[in-house]
C-alpha cells in the first residue's frame, strides 16, 4: 500500500532519517548487480546527508520493496522503536499512525517557523530604528551645512571678513553626504526583498495552522498575517524622507559582472578556507569576481538538521545576498542545487543567481569552468575541489557558515 503522507510531499525526510540511513548501510552490503538502477548513485554517495531529491528517491523505493524493507530491518538498530521501525515493519493500522507522527511534526515544524519570523521581526524593528537615527544625523549634518553656507555669503556681500566654508571642503562634504546616501538606500532596497520573502512566509504558515493564538507572551499580535502587516509598515517607516537613491551600484541586483582576466586567486598567508576571514578577504578585493556555491553542501554546514527545506535555502540565498551587497567589487553570484526539475529562478536576494540541476557537483565543475577571470567556488566536496578549472580559488563551506553566523 503506498504511503500516502511522504507521496503528498507533507512528512519530512528527517521523521524517518534512521530508515533511510539502515537502507543505505544494506545497499552497500549489496552486489553492483544487485542494486536497481535507479538507487546505484545513492549506494555511490559517501555524503552524510543526501539531497532531499536522492532521500525522496530511497524513500519512494522502500514504500514499494518489500524484500528492501526487510534488508534496511536488519541495518536498523534494535532499540529504534519509532517511526523508522513502524515504517518498515508496517504491522496493522501502521498508515494512521504514522499519518498522525506526520501531522504531529508538521504542525511543530510551522510553530518554530513562525517563532523564528517573529525573531525577525523584531530584528528589522531595530534596523528601522537604527536607519532612523541615520536619516537624523544628516539631516542635522544638512541642515548645519546649509546654514554655514548661508553665513558664508552674508559676510562675503558685508566685505566683514573671508568666507568660513571654502568651496573645496564643501565640495568634499557633499560627496560624502552623498555616498553615505547610496549606501543607506541599498540597505533599504536589500531590505524590502528580505520584507516580501519573510512576508510569504508568514502567509503560508497562517494557512497552515488557522488556530493560531492571536496573540504571545509580549502583547504582539501572533497572527502571520498580522505579522506579515507589521513588517510592511516598518519597511514604510523606514524610508527617511532626506534619503533618495539616485545612482544604481556598482554590481547591483539584475546587472552583468564584467570579469576581467588577471594573477590566480591566493589567499593570505594566515588565513584558512574554511574560515570567515576568507570571506572577509573575498568581500575586500578591488577585481570583478564571479562566486559559485554548491547549495545543499552550504546549507548543511548552516543547520544540518534542516538543510533540504524551502527555508534553509532561503536563507543561503538571503546570505549570499547580504554578502554581494558588501562587496567592495562587482560580484555575480550563482548558486546550485540538486533537484529532479532542472531549471533557472529569477534573482532571489540582491542579485543571486539560483540554478536548479540534476547533477549540481558537475554543474559548479562546469561553470567554474566557463569563468573567465576571477572564479571563487565555495563548497567542501572533494570532487568539486579536483575538478574545478586551475586558478579558481575553492573556499569551504565553513567558512560562508561562520561569516553568516558573525554578522
Amino acid at each position: 500500500m503506498a504511503l500516502r503522507t511522504w507521496h503528498n510531499g507533507s512528512m519530512d525526510g528527517k521523521l524517518i532519517a534512521e530508515a533511510v540511513s539502515a537502507t543505505r548501510r544494506a545497499l552497500n552490503e549489496l552486489e553492483p548487480v544487485e542494486i536497481p538502477p535507479r538507487l546505484r548513485r545513492i549506494a555511490a554517495s559517501s555524503a552524510r546527508w543526501l539531497p532531499a531529491p536522492l532521500e525522496r528517491t530511497l524513500i519512494e523505493a522502500l514504500d514499494e520493496h518489500e524484500w528492501l524493507r526487510a534488508k534496511a530491518l536488519k541495518e536498523l538498530p534494535e532499540a529504534d522503536n519509532g517511526p523508522s521501525r513502524l515504517f518498515l515493519e508496517r504491522p496493522d493500522g501502521w498508515e494512521p499512525e504514522l499519518d498522525g507522527l506526520v501531522a504531529e511534526d508538521a504542525a511543530n515544524a510551522e510553530q518554530r517557523l513562525i517563532g523564528q519570523l517573529t525573531r525577525d521581526l523584531e530584528g528589522m524593528a531595530i534596523q528601522r530604528d537604527q536607519a532612523k537615527e541615520k536619516a537624523k544625523a544628516i539631516q542635522a549634518l544638512l541642515d548645519e551645512e546649509r546654514a554655514e553656507h548661508r553665513q558664508a555669503i552674508a559676510e562675503l556681500r558685508d566685505e566683514r571678513k573671508p568666507a568660513r566654508f571654502p568651496a573645496p571642503d564643501q565640495s568634499r562634504l557633499i560627496q560624502e553626504l552623498r555616498d553615505l546616501n547610496l549606501a543607506l538606500s541599498d540597505q533599504l532596497a536589500n531590505r524590502e526583498m528580505r520584507l516580501e520573502k519573510t512576508r510569504a512566509d508568514l502567509l503560508k504558515a497562517r494557512r497552515a495552522i488557522p488556530n493560531a493564538e492571536s496573540r504571545d507572551s509580549s502583547g504582539r499580535s501572533a497572527d502571520p498575517v498580522s505579522l506579515a502587516r507589521e513588517l510592511d509598515r516598518l519597511m514604510v517607516t523606514a524610508r527617511p524622507d532626506a534619503v533618495h537613491a539616485t545612482d544604481a551600484r556598482v554590481g547591483s541586483p539584475g546587472g552583468t559582472t564584467q570579469v576581467t582576466t588577471g594573477d590566480e586567486l591566493r589567499l593570505p598567508q594566515g588565513i584558512t578556507p574554511d574560515s570567515a576571514a576568507a570571506i572577509g578577504y573575498l568581500l575586500g578585493r578591488s577585481r570583478p569576481t564571479w562566486v559559485i556555491v554548491d547549495g545543499y553542501n552550504v546549507s548543511f554546514h548552516i543547520d544540518g538538521a534542516g538543510f533540504s527545506t524551502p527555508a534553509a535555502r532561503a536563507r543561503v540565498a538571503n546570505g549570499l545576498g547580504g554578502m554581494g551587497l558588501r562587496a567592495s567589487a562587482p560580484m555575480r553570484i550563482t548558486v546550485v542545487w540538486d533537484s529532479t526539475e532542472e531549471g533557472t529562478e529569477g534573482p532571489a536576494a540582491a542579485g543571486v543567481e539560483r540554478k536548479f540541476v540534476a547533477d549540481a557537483d558537475e554543474e559548479v565543475r562546469r561553470l567554474s569552468k566557463q569563468g573567465r577571470g576571477d572564479v571563487v567556488v565555495i563548497s567542501t566536496d572533494r570532487e568539486i575541489h579536483s575538478g574545478v578549472a586551475p586558478g579558481t580559488l575553492v573556499l569551504w563551506s565553513e567558512a560562508f557558515a561562520e561569516w553568516l553566523r558573525t554578522r
